[in-house]
């Protein structure tokens, strides 16, 4: 049976009455410690686990080498079904997007009239390490179950393509948000209601063992379910250049990302973790203060990105934010990794939890049209919080 229809068995069995997968995460986000401290020994007994299964290398050697930058799953989870099987069960509509390897399609599918995307890459334009990093993508996406992030469906496969099917966000992305305010600021309280989705998905995403690399506004979609304060509902995308973490290792050496968003260890070539993504972060709010980005192509072209990087050199927020807000911004901005905070701590500063739970107690009141598929990803949501609590 597939996972996700056993995981939705399981919820039915649940007596949740009226609750929607987004209340049962405002209510599971609550939870004692001691169910958290379940989640965390579970968590280390399969990282304990994951030491005694074989690797995946496309080269015969170990691809959780930091030089390699790969990261590889150990274990694949996704098998991808037959090419020609996409076209029994999808119908293939307009294309939204494309690129130098391949497109971006809407779809419907057939059995349920549901409308999605299909990411269509042709592999025969790529390299080995660029078809497994591909694969990576698909195992990545395969691994999440969240509100809060782009959920994977389905994957079809041939020697010419791979087609990855996903959730279909229907109104654009963060940056397309920002150019439609021309100019006119967020107020504070909005600004951190967008806020605290992307830190529910990010600390989602590092608590699986996952570096994103690529965290920015364009990569942050939305959909057109309502959202927190009139805002919309966001969903994390693109982990294209992810890396899963080995059991034996947290920190990566390959330089991948957008040069406005590059943090400033992986700008000197250093080795890079949890808080490199922890830095894009804080440039993605800054984005959402300002309307510009903290470090943005000027005369000095990428040359003079790199170095205001590495200096941390970017104009202060404008007087009309808190002293709390600027205060967030400039701990994630931070040069030094070790200054900067985690994701989970920063859903635990006082400011910021403040915000969180407003996002909560929105959460115990919106109508979902599906609970049933909505609970498994909220409780998984819910536990990702709640082990955070206890770091």
């Amino acid at each position: 049976m597939d996972p996700m229809e056993v995981d939705r068995a399981a919820f039915r069995r649940q007596s949740i009455g009226t609750l929607t997968g987004w209340q049962l995460l405002a209510q599971s986000v609550e939870q004692t410690k001691d169910d958290a401290a379940s989640s965390s020994t579970k968590q280390q007994h399969d990282q304990q686990a994951a030491k005694s299964r074989p690797q995946r290398s496309s080269s015969g050697g170990s691809d959780m080498s930091e030089d390699s930058g790969g990261g590889h799953v150990a274990q694949a989870l996704v098998q991808p079904r037959p090419h020609q099987w996409l076209y029994k069960e999808y119908k293939i509509q307009d294309e939204i997007g494309s690129g130098g390897f391949g497109r971006v399609c809407r779809a419907r599918r057939l059995t349920d009239g549901k409308v999605v995307v299909v990411k269509e890459i042709k592999t025969t334009s790529l390299s080995a390490k660029q078809k497994a990093a591909t694969m990576d993508e698909v195992e990545v996406l395969a691994k999440f179950n969240h509100p809060n992030i782009v959920k994977y469906h389905d994957c079809f496969m041939d020697d010419v393509y791979i087609n990855i099917v996903m959730e279909y966000c229907n109104a654009g992305d963060l940056t397309g948000l920002l150019k439609q305010r021309a100019g006119q600021r967020l107020p504070e309280p909005e600004i951190m209601s967008l806020f605290v989705q992307i830190c529910l998905a990010l600390v989602y995403v590092h608590s699986a063992g996952v570096l994103h690399r690529d965290l920015k506004c364009s990569n942050v979609l939305i959909t057109s379910a309502p959202g927190f304060s009139g805002m919309p509902l966001l969903k994390l995308g693109d982990f294209g250049v992810a890396k899963i973490s080995g059991p034996e290792s947290s920190m990566a050496s390959t330089i991948v990302g957008t040069p406005q968003y590059l943090s400033p260890e992986m700008c000197d070539n250093k080795p890079y973790g949890k808080k490199s993504d922890v830095w894009a972060l804080g440039c993605i709010l800054y984005e959402l203060c300002t309307l510009t980005k903290a470090f943005d192509l000027g005369n000095g072209g990428i040359s003079g990105i790199i170095l205001k990087i590495i200096r941390g050199t970017y104009t202060p927020l404008p007087e009309c934010y808190s002293a709390e807000m600027k205060a967030l911004v400039g701990s994630m901005l931070q040069t030094a990794p070790n200054a900067r905070p985690l994701v989970s701590e920063i859903l635990e500063m006082p400011y910021v939890r403040q915000h969180l739970q407003s996002y909560l107690e929105w959460a115990r009141n919106v109508p979902e049209a599906h609970p049933e598929a909505a609970a498994a990803a909220a409780a998984a949501a819910a536990r990702s919080l709640a082990v955070a609590a206890l770091r």
